[in-house]
């Protein structure tokens, strides 16, 4: 492996990890982030529901308080015209029905309706509620004698000359809770309504209403103790968060249950599609410098013939040169040779022509002779 290919493939391995990092604190980071959010949202929203409980509540027990006055003339009333206004009270309020209990024992509803044999309004629960706080108050869950049906009553004292009399109870359905609740539009939770002694009035499930919180989830029943919060507990292995603010006007406990995990449920899907989008990317980066590789592999290879190829050309013509070089020096060494011996055989001659021409005293012609034979021994020292 040639230290180009280590570097690319070191490069590769740092960009995964560097990627892998980046994309686990993201998650880490967005979370948290998203985590937060839902928290706050959930505060919001349970807030929202109490101060809509307590809103619609309110204008019950106020609308109450004033027929509990109206009432205060009661002993120069007659039955059909107490009754009358508790029908009125009932319709305007838009409860299930109205009753009257006086401290004789006397009560009657505005319905009509017969009270159970033996009903003795003195002992009933609303009853001794606002006689001993003197003032509107709602009850918590209960089985109505008359009805037999789960509700809840508002309750208002009647006084004449801080006389106590007795008092009125508007009964309601629970109807209105159940709505209420289930009109939560949060995603991956639900509305439920707790009254004050954490008995369930409202839940997306009709068949625990009326049962005690503590049959069902016993962890988040110990746990609320505040008059506000946010509570983590588990169930059904799984965790979930109950986000509740205590209402004002009637103690109860309207919250919203949220599955934890629904927060961050898109961050897993975002996740998967990022797992995905990054495989393809590392295969892609794979494939891209495999081909590099190869082409590189292939491209050193050629280049490497080349070379091979390249010096067995050049050796021979080196050889080839080196033998014309000899060629040459041979060839001048005979041609050398065979100027020098015709240019001994000239000199031989033109002594033999100064001999004779000394012979006839011709001593103009020697001169030029040896001239002659002087320069053609200097050429041929110059030559050799």
């Amino acid at each position: 492996m040639t230290y180009k290919i280590k570097i690319i493939f070191i490069a590769l391995i740092c960009f995964i990890i560097t990627l892998m990092i980046h994309g686990i604190l993201n998650y880490s980071e967005a979370k948290k982030s998203s985590l937060e959010q839902t928290e706050i949202n959930l505060k919001m929203s349970s807030n929202a529901l109490t101060d809509y409980i307590d809103l619609w509540m309110e204008s019950k027990k106020g609308g109450l308080e004033i027929v509990a006055r109206h009432l205060a003339n009661l002993q120069g009333m007659s039955k059909e015209q107490i009754q009358e206004i508790l029908q009125e009270t009932t319709k305007t309020l838009d409860g299930v029905d109205t009753t009257i209990g006086l401290e004789d024992g006397t009560a009657f509803t505005g319905t009509g309706k017969p009270l159970p044999e033996g009903y003795d309004p003195r002992i009933r629960p609303w009853y001794k509620l606002f006689k001993s706080t003197g003032k509107v108050n709602v009850t918590d869950a209960y089985i109505d004698p008359i009805t037999q049906l789960i509700c809840v009553s508002v309750a208002a004292p009647i006084y004449k000359d801080g006389i106590f009399l007795g008092g009125i109870v508007l009964d309601l359905s629970l109807d209105f809770f159940t709505k209420s609740t289930s009109d939560v539009n949060f995603k991956g939770g639900y509305g439920i309504l707790l009254d004050s002694q954490k008995t369930i009035i409202a839940h997306p499930n009709k068949e625990i209403h009326a049962k005690s919180l503590k049959e069902f989830l016993p962890h988040l029943f110990s746990q609320i103790n505040q008059d506000y919060g946010l509570i983590e507990y588990p169930f059904e292995n799984k965790k979930h968060i109950f986000a509740y603010k205590i209402s004002k006007e009637t103690g109860w406990i309207p919250g919203i249950i949220y599955d934890k995990e629904e927060s961050y449920r898109f961050l897993n899907t975002q996740i998967k599609d990022i797992i995905i989008t990054t495989v393809s990317i590392l295969i892609v980066f794979g494939i891209v410098v495999s081909i590099f590789i190869k082409t590189f592999m292939i491209q050193r290879s050629n280049n490497d013939g080349k070379n091979r190829d390249y010096t067995a050309n050049t050796v021979p013509m080196i050889i080839i040169n080196n033998n014309e070089q000899k060629n040459d020096t041979t060839i001048n060494d005979y041609l050398l040779q065979n100027i020098y011996k015709d240019s001994l055989k000239i000199t031989e001659l033109t002594k033999a022509m100064i001999h004779d021409l000394s012979q006839k005293h011709n001593f103009d012609d020697i001169n030029q002779l040896k001239m002659i034979n002087n320069k053609i021994y200097n050429d041929i020292k110059k030559l050799t």
